[in-house]
């Protein structure tokens, strides 16, 4: 069972597709390469990365301390059933 990822693993070790790119090897490879990792791409980059904290932060308290009735459970009040 371990033979497929270790060949996926494998192959993406050895993979040249990459290599092949005459655009990424050309001229406008190497302008477009200058042009993302100039003096501005670790300021770009926090930019980019700064909203996923606190989007996980978000999701966790409403995973985690959000419902209610949970908070209600402890407390001791009971919470109401809604039969027909």
């Amino acid at each position: 069972m371990l033979r497929l990822p270790a060949a996926s693993l494998a192959l993406l070790a050895v993979a040249t597709p990459a290599l092949a790119c005459p655009v990424c090897n050309g001229e406008t490879g190497g302008i477009v390469r200058a042009a993302i990792f100039n003096a501005e791409f670790l300021p770009t980059l926090a930019s980019t990365l700064a909203p996923f904290p606190v989007l996980l932060a978000l999701v966790a308290a409403l995973r985690f301390a959000w419902p209610p009735h949970r908070l209600l459970r402890r407390r001791g009040v009971a919470r109401e059933r809604r039969h027909p």
